[in-house]
């Protein structure tokens, strides 16, 4: 299954693809800026102590950073239907 580029459930993404390669840029930047994302990814944390993951399952990260990443753009034709997909194409990045 394949939305505007990035194919879903499968191996391949297409987040070099140009049009594209700034998203991996933007998750990285969304990643460094959450304590909370770094370490529910695993993320070295540095020198900040404590950080809980707000009793958050790992998949809920992965759809809130979808949802930033993807969905609050204002010329987005993905809709909030597309997010489940949208998580999993941030969750095999981030795996990556």
């Amino acid at each position: 299954m394949c939305f505007h580029g990035f194919c879903l459930l499968t191996s391949i993404h297409r987040w070099t693809k140009t049009g594209f390669h700034h998203l991996s840029d933007e998750l990285l930047g969304l990643i460094e800026e959450n304590d909370t994302y770094k370490v529910a990814f695993g993320f070295d944390k540095g020198n900040i102590g404590s950080v809980p993951t707000g009793g958050k399952k790992t998949v809920e990260h992965h759809r809130a950073i979808a949802r930033k990443l993807f969905l609050t753009p204002s010329e987005t034709t993905w809709t909030v239907d597309d997010l489940i997909p949208l998580g999993v194409v941030v969750k095999n990045r981030v795996s990556r």
